[in-house]
């Protein structure tokens, strides 16, 4: 039985050998001369390259690798991208929603626990820590709205640098949080700060 199989002039394998041996990949040997990759490789698996053939090879290879990771960050940008806009669309219609309302409150109380709080076994204790007035601020009002917090029980530390006046920042977190001065351990500086001044004049360190 006989069977069509394509069959290219001598001339054409003998390019692609030719080629070869001056450092063609095979798929620029496919995409030049239109033989299939199968056939490129069968001709040229006895082809030992020179040290200038595998070099010119190498080359190639990273230039491929280069384009290919551009090409995918550029499509992993575009995939993120997406994603960012559908969580922000989906997200609008929480815009609405009172953090008064208990399962929102205590939804939210939840997310901001799980970013900036401490976990067991870490510590037994509620434990919760930013720089941010804002954030401390709804955290502390989620907690009393919705959970039977004793507020004379909670207890603040300060998390500041060397050149920075804690007791300026007692008075500054005790109007924050609504603690009484009494309720602040007294707290030392962080010794990896000693002679690197602090650079944003807003910085009132981490209250914990």
């Amino acid at each position: 039985m006989s069977t069509n199989r394509a069959r290219h002039p001598a001339r054409v394998k003998e390019k692609v050998i030719q080629l070869r041996k001056r450092g063609w990949s095979l798929n620029e040997l496919r995409d030049k001369l239109g033989v299939p990759k199968t056939t490129v490789q069968g001709w040229v698996r006895h082809i030992q390259l020179s040290q200038v053939a595998q070099r010119r090879l190498n080359i190639r290879v990273l230039k491929q690798a280069q384009v290919g990771r551009l090409r995918g960050a550029e499509t992993n940008r575009r995939k993120f991208a997406m994603i960012r806009q559908n969580i922000c669309n989906r997200a609008k219609a929480l815009n609405k929603a009172s953090l008064d309302d208990p399962t929102v409150g205590r939804l939210t109380l939840s997310m901001l626990h799980l970013c900036e709080g401490s976990k067991f076994p870490a510590t037994q204790h509620l434990v919760f820590a930013n720089s941010k007035a804002n954030v401390i601020q709804l955290y502390l009002y989620l907690l009393r709205k919705h959970f039977n917090v004793n507020n004379d029980k909670l207890r603040c530390q300060i998390i500041y640098r060397c050149d920075q006046n804690l007791k300026e920042l007692v008075c500054y977190w005790s109007r924050v949080t609504n603690f009484d001065p009494s309720q602040f351990y007294c707290s030392k500086p962080d010794p990896r700060t000693q002679g690197r001044p602090t650079r944003r004049k807003d910085y009132k360190g981490v209250c914990c």
